[in-house]
């Protein structure tokens, strides 16, 4: 793949190009899907292809081909190159990559079980056993569905500067889902796991009859409680969905394109005190904890651990090279492409809140009376930091004790008074990664990221739900 890349490189500069990106893929993708007892569909796809990045006169355009045969190459760096020649003469504010002096490698990620040495049947035994299992605990079933898929390949890099790279990509991931009927009402439970892994992960590491037990025996709770009255209450937030909240509602506030625009109420704020002093937020490429595995994003830059808010203080912006430039001069690694059919942009890696010293079998004493609000079924989130997401459940805590289950409970509010109303973070950190999500921007979807947290307490989360 490097001598293609060289070559759209040494043709860039021929051209006339001022600077020029190349990137390679090769990954294939695979998803079964179940429903109700069958296999209703397998999915196999593979991507291959070459893009080109070129900044000219302070425009940027980008190209794309599936082609490897130097006619193809030759073209993509054409039209990339003609586009921003067209561009440069109506840029107000030129793009420039800040300098870097970036480092060569082979970043290999080392897996036990490799996907393309695993049978399909052993791939169908997992949803299949899921749903055996769902089957003979949930009550009142009617659906039942469960899907497993694997995204794997390499990733290929080399730019005007001279900086290449090759990178593994390994991701993996298995939802179930099962929906049922009472009294007319339909209720549904899922749960989702997933990692930067090889097969393995299924075999050493999950337990697929745990998996399936515990969501119906969710379903099967949820089915006998109540939702969550409506008003402001006391809160223990659980690990995903504080991962939730501190990608969706924050993190993307601090992507380097967003606040160069002024889109984004963090603009020009760095320094300032927005959360208290137990709201620490940080976006790092390869964390302890788990998530998605990228040592450097596909401008060639090494990933960073990126304090965005420490102790409540505005203190990071995630940056590309071109933002940086314009805003703090920090080098974050966060110039992400879902895949060579786009040019890379500010996305973020790993997103969560940074854990503290509170000792996590004292949460729900810590928490007292409120709501313990578990995991989530997504939500809404606005540019302005206004949020509403709807948990998977929750819980009733009085003295300290679980008193009552609560089916679904909905979050709303500000990003920024919530990070206020933040009282602590417990030991537990934990953060996720699956082949199923992603997160989504400028039409890129899904793009693998990790996110999570500790579980966190709040003074006060303001709840919908029914009135009391």
């Amino acid at each position: 793949m490097m001598d293609k890349l060289n070559f759209a490189i040494e043709y860039s500069n021929k051209i006339g190009a001022e600077f020029a990106e190349a990137r390679a893929e090769d990954a294939s993708r695979m998803q079964i899907t179940l429903k109700d007892g069958e296999i209703k569909e397998i999915t196999m796809d593979r991507l291959i292809g070459i893009g080109i990045k070129i900044i000219h006169k302070g425009a940027q355009a980008y190209s794309f081909t599936s082609k490897f045969d130097k006619d193809s190459i030759k073209q993509i760096v054409e039209q990339a190159f003609k586009a921003a020649k067209v561009a440069a003469g109506s840029v107000k504010v030129p793009l420039k990559p800040l300098e870097y002096e970036g480092k060569s490698g082979t970043y290999s990620y080392n897996v036990k079980t490799h996907f393309d040495k695993v049978e399909p049947e052993k791939k169908k035994e997992l949803v299949i056993r899921f749903y055996n299992t769902a089957k003979d605990i949930a009550k009142n079933v009617v659906q039942i569905t469960s899907s497993y898929g694997e995204l794997f390949g390499r990733r290929y890099f080399l730019n005007s500067d001279g900086i290449n790279y090759s990178l593994d990509i390994f991701l993996t991931g298995l939802n179930g889902r099962i929906l049922s009927k009472v009294n007319g009402e339909l209720i549904a439970h899922g749960e989702s796991e997933g990692a930067f892994a090889g097969f393995e992960y299924w075999t050493d590491v999950i337990s697929i009859e745990k998996f399936a037990t515990e969501a119906a025996t969710i379903l099967n709770k949820k089915q006998k409680a109540k939702a969550a009255p409506a008003g402001k209450f006391r809160a223990l937030v659980e690990n995903r969905l504080a991962g939730v909240l501190a990608h969706e509602s924050f993190g993307h506030l601090t992507e380097g394109d967003f606040v160069m625009s002024n889109l984004s109420p963090l603009a020009n704020k760095l320094g300032e005190k927005l959360g208290s002093e137990s709201a620490t937020i940080i976006d790092e490429g390869t964390p302890k904890a788990g998530g998605f595995w990228l040592p450097i994003d596909d401008e060639g830059v090494r990933t960073t651990k990126t304090v965005l808010l420490d102790k409540g203080v505005l203190v990071g912006y995630l940056n590309s090279r071109e933002t940086a430039t314009m805003l703090d001069k920090k080098l974050t690694g966060n110039a992400r492409a879902v895949s060579i059919r786009f040019p890379p942009i500010p996305r973020m890696k790993n997103t969560y809140f940074a854990p503290s010293d509170l000792k996590t079998e004292e949460k729900l004493e810590l928490l007292k009376n409120g709501i313990y609000a578990v995991k989530t079924f997504g939500g809404q989130v606005e540019m302005d930091g206004n949020f509403m997401f709807k948990t998977a459940y929750a819980y009733k805590v009085e003295n300290g004790e679980i008193t009552d289950m609560y089916k679904e409970a909905i979050l709303t509010g500000n990003i920024l008074d919530f990070l206020k109303n933040i009282e602590g973070a417990f030991n537990d950190l934990k953060i996720y990664t699956s082949y199923f999500g992603g997160c989504g921007k400028g039409g890129q979807y899904p793009l693998p990221v990790g996110l999570g947290g500790p579980h966190l307490l709040l003074k006060e989360v303001h709840f919908g739900g029914e009135k009391t």
